[in-house]
């Protein structure tokens, strides 16, 4: 997937709406921040960088949770 923004306002709005910090991902989630840090360490949330978090990467995460509350083995997705 590729984005384009015309202007510096435009980016701004999406990184606003579209990135997360540790935080507010856990939160997201709906899960501890001890749980997101676990899962983090598994692989299984993957950063953008460093403490930031594409919301549609959160959206695949949660999306492909068992009904046990534990992860599918994941597959290749861009």
């Amino acid at each position: 997937m590729s984005y384009h923004f015309d202007t510096v306002e435009e980016l701004k709005e999406f990184i606003s709406r579209e990135v997360m910090t540790n935080s507010e991902a856990s939160a997201y989630l709906g899960i501890s921040r001890q749980g997101f840090a676990k899962q983090l360490k598994n692989n299984r949330i993957i950063a953008i960088r460093e403490g930031l978090y594409l919301k549609k990467d959160l959206d695949y995460y949660s999306n492909n949770l068992k009904k046990t509350g534990r992860p599918k083995k994941q597959e290749e997705y861009t």
